[in-house]
This record gives structure tokens, sequence and C-alpha cells, in this order.
């Protein structure tokens, strides 16, 4: 299980969808960073209706892209 644990070399912690969403809603950001590239449509469509209009979500890979929400 990789939920608790940290991103070798950069000390991003991997967190649960649960605990994910709860600070989304508490927070607002402005900018989301999407890390597991294979999932990006799935993370989009989860958090779009979290962020508030006019954020960002980026994924660096495959490639590097900025979507505005």
């Amino acid at each position: 299980d990789k939920q608790g644990k940290y991103l070798p070399g950069s000390g991003i912690k991997v967190d649960s969808n649960l605990n994910v969403i709860s600070k989304l809603r508490e927070q607002s950001p402005t900018t989301c960073l999407i890390f597991p590239w294979n999932l990006n449509s799935e993370i989009n469509a989860r958090i779009k209706s979290l962020l508030v209009p006019g954020s960002r979500v980026v994924k660096f890979f495959p490639t590097f892209s900025v979507e505005d929400i």
C-alpha cells in the first residue's frame, strides 16, 4: 500500500482519495498537480467540481500541460 508513504526524493506524501477530496474542499487550492499521468482522466473528472473556477490542473508526464478549469 502506497498511501501514507512519500515519493522518492521529493518528500511528497501519497494520500488517500478521501483525504485529498477533504483537503480540496477545505483549502480551495487554485492549482492542482497530478503526478500519476496514467490516471489523469479519472482524477480530472473527480476534482473538477471541487476546484474553484479559474483553477489550473498541471501534469508533467508524458508531456507537460496546464488545463484551466
